[in-house]
């Protein structure tokens, strides 16, 4: 499976999968139908990408979007932002801001929904589902694999080291994320002002926003 192969599947998953969180499942099912070496190749694949993602400058971007992102959280959000399609992701690593051009389609009450933890599990289930194996079973690789052509998924030093200890420096963060700034602090802002109208609502009658 080459790299243009993997992203095709994410965009095709994009397209005929109900709605995000189902794009997981939508994988596994479909990557039944490769052999079981392709199905590990694209592993490698997420492997890899997850791990050029795997920077402190769009860490923080993010948790301006989530307001507030855990190290397990923000494993999730790069697994969700794999999952929004190479332009989108590529856009993202390149330039963190760019998050701020994303129309977010699900959503809980604190804001967008960005993680996708499943995502983590789509090689492991469609292999074993095609090995006809326990759902849990360890993947082993085959003897004497190797990754594709240009695909390195090996870890490497997480960049721009201690740049979420600036997170709190709002000055900083508008230095370096201007449109996501803007975007989500006037979100929160409205947030804040529902949560404090809903406290005033007497007898849980609304109150007129004029």
């Amino acid at each position: 499976m080459t790299g243009s192969e993997f992203w095709a599947l994410i965009q095709e998953a994009n397209a005929k999968a109900e709605n995000t969180k189902a794009i997981p499942q939508w994988l596994v099912s479909r990557l039944m139908a490769f052999p079981a070496t392709e199905i590990i190749d694209f592993s490698a694949w997420e492997a890899m990408f997850l791990d050029k993602a795997d920077d402190e400058r769009l860490w923080a971007a993010a948790s301006i979007v989530a307001d507030g992102l855990s190290d397990d959280g923000f494993d999730y959000f790069k697994c969700w932002l794999i999952a929004q399609g190479e332009a989108v992701y590529k856009a993202a690593v390149e330039n963190p801001d760019s998050l701020a051009d994303i129309e977010y389609k699900d959503h809980d009450f604190f804001g967008p929904t960005v993680t996708l933890e499943e995502m983590l599990y789509v090689t492991s289930d469609a292999y074993n589902r095609k090995m006809r194996r326990p759902r849990f079973s360890k993947t082993n690789l085959p003897a004497g694999y190797q990754p594709p052509p240009g695909c390195d998924p090996g870890r490497t030093a997480r960049k721009n080291k201690g740049f979420l200890k600036l997170a709190d420096d709002k000055a900083v963060m508008k230095a370096h994320f201007p449109k996501l700034m803007k975007r989500f602090s006037l979100r929160r802002k409205r947030i804040a002002r529902e949560k404090l109208t809903q406290k005033m609502k007497p007898n849980g009658q609304q109150l007129r926003d004029d």
